[in-house]
C-alpha cells in the first residue's frame, strides 16, 4: 500500500510534523476501544530524485509498539474511516518513544537509500495523532 505511486505523491506533499504542534485526537471506525495511543507516519527522503519511503508506527497507551495495528490505522485513515474528536497538545514522551522505534525500524531503508543515492537520507515525522477505537 505505501509503495503505491499515488500514496507516494500524497506523502511527498504532507508537511513535517514538529514536536510541540497540536495533535489531532481521532476515533478510528471499526477498531476496538482497547486500541488507544499515538500513531505517527514517518518519511525517509534521499537525493534530488524524490526518492521517498514512508512507514507508520503505533505506540499503545501502555507503551507497546504495535506494528500491525499501525498499518491498520494507516489503512483506515486513507479510507477516511475516522472521526476527529479534538485537538490537544502533543505528548513529548510518546513522540520520543515513537522516534526511537522509527529510527530502529527505518535503519534498513536508510541504508538502502544511502547506498542508492550516495547521500545521507533524512527521517522525519509527517503525521502525529492520538488514536482510539470505537467499539467494544
Amino acid at each position: 500500500m505505501l509503495e503505491n505511486p499515488r500514496i507516494q505523491e500524497i506523502i511527498k506533499c504532507i508537511p513535517r510534523y514538529v514536536p510541540g504542534q497540536p495533535v489531532l485526537r481521532v476515533r478510528v471506525k471499526g477498531m476496538q476501544k482497547e486500541i488507544q495511543g499515538h500513531w505517527c507516519l514517518w518519511r525517509i527522503t534521499a537525493g534530488d530524485r524524490g526518492n521517498v519511503r514512508a512507514f507508520p508506527q503505533f505506540l499503545h497507551a501502555d507503551g507497546r509498539p504495535l506494528m500491525p495495528t499501525a498499518n491498520r490505522i494507516w489503512d483506515s485513515l486513507i479510507r477516511g474511516d475516522f472521526d476527529i474528536l479534538s485537538v490537544s497538545s502533543g505528548d513529548d514522551a510518546a513522540y520520543a518513544a515513537l522516534e526511537e522505534h522509527a529510527s530502529a525500524r527505518g535503519q534498513s531503508i536508510f541504508l538502502e537509500l544511502e547506498d542508492n543515492e550516495k547521500v545521507l537520507p533524512e527521517l522525519y515525522p509527517v503525521l502525529f495523532v492520538y488514536v482510539e477505537g470505537d467499539y467494544e
